[in-house]
């Protein structure tokens, strides 16, 4: 089930009540918020991923009024034309280097989503609600999405809306980007399972120790995936600072 709008949230949270019994929101609570505030730190060095090449595009910029032979309409072409380009690239440039200090972040907040999923595999057992082999799958899957798209995604925003007022918006497009890639390519038919193929999970100890220690291997090989989904995700932003790059170097080269 893939996630796009406000509506697929609204019937994937209806599903998962309908279908599992649990209410995914009780998890978004003041322990995950703090949790996640302790994982993400990458809001500190905005300054210097984002506001410096800023900054510097900028003295490039004004540079270009002293160095380059501008005459009558060709002030205004340049300051008009001129400061979309630059802005724009220095946008993107910025928005590239922070996204690879992001990566990490990221990475803690997933593996994060997985510890959550372990309570919620309790909460479906404590009410009753059985975990088979062959219902494994479709189960994880809506927990996974439940848990990233109401909980982790949702907070996650409201963090970097507090600690990032300038420049917030874009962020959060990119993790909500990144995560959901992520867990629409996420597949719970994993070796990390074998052990518990055959096995009917129930209210048993046992059977949430082997589906949790199950998660935790799963998780742990996980990171090629990220990879690929933040590159996936990071590709608009990396197509629109080549395309501003060559529109600024053409623009320059032909009002120079």
């Amino acid at each position: 089930m893939k996630i796009r709008t406000a509506k697929d949230v609204e019937q994937l949270d209806l599903r998962i009540k309908e279908e599992l019994g649990i209410d995914v929101s009780k998890y978004k609570n003041e322990e995950a918020v703090e949790s996640l505030a302790e994982l993400i730190q990458f809001p500190q060095y905005v300054g210097s991923w984002i506001i410096r090449p800023l900054f510097l595009i900028f003295l490039f910029f004004i540079a270009g009024f002293f160095v380059i032979d501008l005459v009558h309409i060709e002030y205004v072409l340049y300051a008009i034309v001129g400061s979309v380009l630059f802005t724009v690239v220095a946008l993107t440039l910025g928005l590239l280097l922070l996204s690879w200090k992001m990566k990490g972040d990221i990475w803690g907040v997933i593996n994060y989503t997985f510890s959550i999923m372990q309570n919620a595999i309790t909460d479906v057992n404590d009410l009753g609600k059985k975990i088979t082999p062959e219902n494994r799958s479709n189960v994880l899957g809506l927990l996974f999405n439940g848990i990233i798209h109401i909980v982790t995604i949702p907070l996650v925003s409201n963090l970097l809306s507090e600690e990032m007022p300038i420049g917030g918006k874009p962020v959060s497009w990119l993790i909500k980007k990144v995560l959901t890639a992520f867990s629409d390519r996420l597949n719970f038919h994993d070796e990390a399972f074998n052990e518990i193929e055959k096995q009917e999970i129930r209210e048993s100890s046992k059977g949430i120790e082997l589906m949790s220690s199950g998660l935790m291997t799963m998780s742990g090989g996980l990171e090629k995936l990220l990879n690929i989904t933040f590159n996936i995700a990071r590709f608009p932003i990396g197509f629109i600072f080549i395309i501003a790059s060559i529109l600024l170097t053409l623009f320059l080269y032909l009002i120079w």
